[in-house]
């Protein structure tokens, strides 16, 4: 199995690790917003890192039609391990990721107590471990029951 770095801010994601025993791969666990994950991957990704898989959970229907949805405030992402090269369409995705952002999210997740809170861990956890198993299909049988 190859090794993979993640940078996530969902700290349900090294405590899996952690329960699972799984040391192989890195977890830089950032205590901030997405939009300082994204910039701790492009930190990553400018030193040769390639994203290989991002969550995809990001917005949650509020029930009202007229209301934007609201953000999941966790998430991860699954880098390779630095190349000598960089990767440019890596660079591309989080900038516009950033980009977007920006301009976009408003901050609609900090009204949310820990319940909330724990099913969006739940369903980014989720996220990525399914994307995990897409990178490395020998995941599952490996650490899942």
């Amino acid at each position: 199995m190859d090794t993979y770095l993640f940078h996530t801010n969902n700290p349900l994601l090294p405590k899996f690790f952690k329960e699972k025993n799984i040391t192989t791969h890195e977890v830089k666990l950032v205590t901030s917003s997405i939009l300082e994950v994204l910039k701790s991957t492009r930190g990553a990704v400018s030193q040769g890192s390639r994203i290989l898989y991002e969550s995809l959970i990001p917005f949650i229907p509020e029930g009202d039609p007229d209301k934007p949805p609201f953000i999941n405030p966790y998430k991860s992402i699954i880098l390779s391990k630095p190349k000598l090269q960089v990767d440019f369409r890596s660079i591309q995705i989080l900038e516009e990721a950033l980009s977007f952002y920006r301009q976009h999210v408003k901050q609609r997740y900090m009204a949310f107590g820990d319940a909330e809170l724990n099913v969006f861990q739940a369903l980014d956890l989720d996220g990525i471990l399914s994307g995990l198993y897409k990178v490395e299909p020998s995941f599952i049988t490996e650490f899942l029951p």
